[in-house]
């Protein structure tokens, strides 16, 4: 598990909230409920305010013997409007092998997160635009699910709710709220 930012780099803060502590507690519940199944570990890449960068994040991962990498953010727009929860997978490209359980995976926290009454903005794969991976093909365009790729195991991102919307902002800033999505991403 992965919680997002860290350290200097707080990602999508408004509204009183700051990402790098929402991802960090949704995280910790997030671990606490995998840790109740059976034959289940979790390596969490941060249990504490510190940056990271996102190689280190999944080279560290991959030296643990992790088959997922799950990052968790908060999003956040310049347009009010923006609400709800989406999810990126990786591309079927180059190690075709990850996206089928990248996908599986991503819809299916994507459904968890859809029920807890947040917008479905959907799952996705997103490119670069200029890169190619050794054969030739389009790469992903975020690094954890890139590096994730390159260490063989499928990484996702999620992006759980927006900072910069009042009515996802409401919704964060309820504690009592935050463990549903940790339990979500199980």
């Amino acid at each position: 598990l992965d919680p997002g930012h860290g350290g200097s780099d707080g990602g999508a803060s408004a509204n009183g909230l700051v990402g790098k502590n929402l991802t960090l507690q949704i995280a910790k519940y997030c671990k606490a409920e995998l840790e109740q199944y059976s034959g289940v570990t979790v390596y969490m890449t941060r249990s504490d305010d510190r940056y990271l960068g996102l190689k280190e994040r999944v080279d560290n991962a991959a030296a643990n013997g992790a088959n997922v990498f799950v990052s968790i953010h908060i999003n956040s727009a310049t347009v009010s409007s923006a609400n709800g929860a989406e999810v990126y997978y990786p591309n079927a490209n180059y190690i075709s092998s990850v996206h089928a359980p990248g996908l599986n995976l991503a819809q299916q926290i994507q459904d968890e997160l859809v029920a807890l009454g947040l917008y479905d903005r959907g799952i996705d794969v997103r490119n670069t635009v200029h890169d190619i991976y050794p054969d030739g093909s389009k790469p992903d365009y975020y690094g954890v699910i890139r590096y994730s790729k390159l260490a063989g195991f499928p990484g996702i991102i999620v992006e759980l709710a927006f900072t910069s919307t009042p009515i996802d902002a409401e919704t964060l800033a309820q504690a009592s709220f935050l463990r549903q999505p940790g339990i979500a991403d199980t």
